[in-house]
């Protein structure tokens, strides 16, 4: 009996002692990547652009940014994309020429700021984030 590997998005239908089998590769195939608006004169850096996007209910951004000032918004995500509560993640920078460690925050749908997400320490020369957070 040959064994067939399902693809991404490809029907599964697997009844194991008498139950269903939880259809894995559906649940795990990835909404289209969104290309963030870049704002206060955030941009994409070395090719990279920043991009999200949802799987169930966690959010994936992943991209390199550079050009914008530590304590301003980068760029907002739209709701349903928002975390429950606000989010700090600890990532790496380029701060002239040295690689330095630096911090992205994600503000949640409660906050004054919903959405936004931005940089407070670090360098600025380029932030690279890969970040990922519940809904």
């Amino acid at each position: 009996m040959a064994i067939t590997v399902p693809t991404i998005g490809s029907e599964i239908d697997v009844v194991t002692f008498g139950k269903p089998v939880v259809d894995a590769v559906n649940l795990m195939t990835p909404g289209a990547w969104i290309t963030a608006t870049m704002l206060n004169s955030w941009v994409a850096s070395s090719g990279r652009t920043i991009q999200y996007c949802k799987i169930n209910n966690v959010v994936y951004v992943h991209g390199v940014m550079t050009g914008g000032a530590l304590g301003t918004t980068a760029f907002n995500l739209p709701v349903g994309y928002r975390p429950s509560v606000n989010n700090d993640f600890a990532v790496v920078s380029n701060n002239a020429g040295s690689i330095v460690m630096g911090a992205v925050y994600v503000r949640s749908s409660s906050h004054a700021n919903a959405g936004d997400v931005g940089t407070y320490f670090g360098g600025v020369t380029e932030v690279q984030m890969t970040l990922s957070f519940a809904t």
